[in-house]
């Protein structure tokens, strides 16, 4: 997602808005996540997450991808709590929703 600044209908600065452990950029965390941070630390068949899924991927938020991360990934997808990098857990809604409005 990309958040655009504008003033006056000219647009000032962009910033792409990261949400840790959201690769896909669907609003949730699941196995699709749990298989690329998987690939990446083991470097399966040379899979390298990179940019944007590479700061996603580090849940812990330490700077690199490792187990720890695919431990927060597993612990998000069965029990419905996630740990980030500063210790707060952050828990799974009822329902994620892909109806979301276009200027919210």
């Amino acid at each position: 997602m990309v958040l655009a600044i504008e003033e006056d209908g000219k647009e000032l600065e962009q910033y792409e808005i990261i949400v840790s452990g959201d690769m896909t950029k669907n609003g949730d965390t699941s196995i699709i996540e749990l298989t690329k941070i998987t690939k990446h630390v083991v470097a399966l068949q040379n899979w390298i997450l990179k940019g944007v899924e590479e700061k996603a991927g580090d849940i812990t938020i330490d700077g690199k991808i490792t187990t720890d991360d695919i431990k927060e990934v597993i612990r998000y997808i069965v029990y419905g709590v996630i740990e980030i990098g500063n210790g707060e857990k952050i828990e799974k809604p009822d329902q994620v929703s892909d109806d979301i409005p276009e200027n919210s």
